[in-house]
C-alpha cells in the first residue's frame, strides 16, 4: 500500500503512521475496527479470511477495516500491508503508545462508517452476533453489545481469563453501580449517537468501561445480544499488575467523569 511523501517507510515504526486504501474517502455502511500489538500471526492467518466474510455478511454495502495498532514492535505492520495491497479498503493506524484504549480512540477517529464494530483479529467472535447486531441498529438501537455474561451466550476461554473478567465485573459495580452492563465485551454502535468519540481517555484496561459509561450517562439506547467467544490465547496467571492498572484507571473515570455525569443526569 502506498505511503504519502510524509510518513515513514521503515520497517520497524517508531511514530505514528497511518495509511488507508485508494477508496478511503467514501462513507462506508461499516467500519470494523480491530485493535492489535503484536499479533503478526493473527494478522496474516485471519485478516484475510475477516475481510471474505465480511464481503459475503454484508452483500454490496460497502465496509472497511481498520486495524488499530497500539505500539507493535514486531512483523504486525507488514503483515496487513500484505493483505492490504490486495484490497482498498483496509486501515492502518500505529501509534508508539502501549494501551489498547488509545488503540482504539484512534481506532473510532479514523473510522468513516455509519456504523463501527469492535472486534479482535483471532476471530473470537461469531458471525451471527454481528449479522443480528445491524439488524438491531437499523432498527434504531445505539450499540448492541454482545456480554459473555448473557445467559445464553457460550464462552470458550481459559479459565484463568474467565477469573480476570470476573474480577473486572467486581471492581465495577463496587466503584460504579449494580446493574450496569458487563463493560469488556464485542460492540458495534451507531456512529452518530456517540457524540463522545473523541473524548474517549487514553486508558489501557478501562479503555471499554470508559465507552459503556459514557454511553449511560448519555441515555444511548442498548441491546444485549448473546455472542460465541472462542478465545484460545494462552493466560498462565491473572495478573495483578494489571487489575491493579484497571483499578487506578477507574478511579480516576469516577472522580473526574463519573460523579459529574451522574449529577448532570439527574
Amino acid at each position: 500500500m502506498p505511503l504519502s511523501a510524509d510518513e515513514p517507510a521503515a520497517p520497524q515504526v517508531t511514530s505514528h503512521e497511518a495509511w488507508r486504501g485508494d477508496a478511503g474517502r467514501r462513507q462506508w455502511y461499516l467500519s470494523v475496527v480491530l485493535p492489535v500489538y503484536n499479533e503478526e500471526k493473527a494478522v496474516r492467518e485471519h485478516l484475510g479470511q475477516i475481510h471474505q466474510k465480511l464481503g459475503q455478511m454484508l452483500g454490496r454495502r460497502p465496509f472497511e477495516i481498520v486495524v488499530a495498532d497500539n505500539g507493535s514492535t514486531d512483523g504486525t505492520r507488514e503483515a496487513v500491508a500484505a493483505v492490504a495491497a490486495r484490497y482498498d479498503n483496509i486501515v492502518y493506524d500505529h501509534t508508539p503508545c502501549r494501551g489498547r484504549g488509545g488503540a482504539l480512540a484512534r481506532g473510532f477517529r479514523v473510522a468513516r462508517g455509519e456504523y463501527i464494530a469492535v472486534l479482535s483479529i483471532d476471530r473470537a467472535w461469531n458471525e451471527e452476533f454481528l449479522i443480528h447486531a445491524m439488524e438491531h441498529l437499523e432498527g434504531g438501537t445505539d450499540i448492541v453489545y454482545g456480554p459473555k455474561s448473557h445467559p445464553d451466550s457460550m464462552v470458550r476461554r481459559p479459565l484463568t481469563r474467565k477469573v480476570g473478567s470476573i474480577v473486572t465485573r467486581l471492581i465495577m459495580a463496587a466503584l460504579f453501580r449494580r446493574g450496569l452492563p458487563e463493560t469488556q465485551c464485542i460492540k458495534v454502535f451507531r456512529a452518530s449517537a456517540i457524540p463522545f468519540l473523541k473524548e474517549l481517555g487514553s486508558y489501557n484496561y478501562f479503555a471499554e468501561a470508559d465507552f459503556a459509561l459514557r454511553a449511560y450517562l448519555q441515555k444511548a439506547s442498548c441491546a444485549y445480544l448473546p455472542v460465541e467467544v472462542r478465545d484460545f490465547r494462552k493466560s498462565s496467571k491473572v495478573k495483578i499488575s494489571s487489575l491493579l492498572e484497571f483499578v487506578v484507571e477507574a478511579r480516576h473515570f469516577r472522580k473526574n467523569i463519573w460523579i459529574a455525569g451522574l449529577n448532570e443526569k439527574r
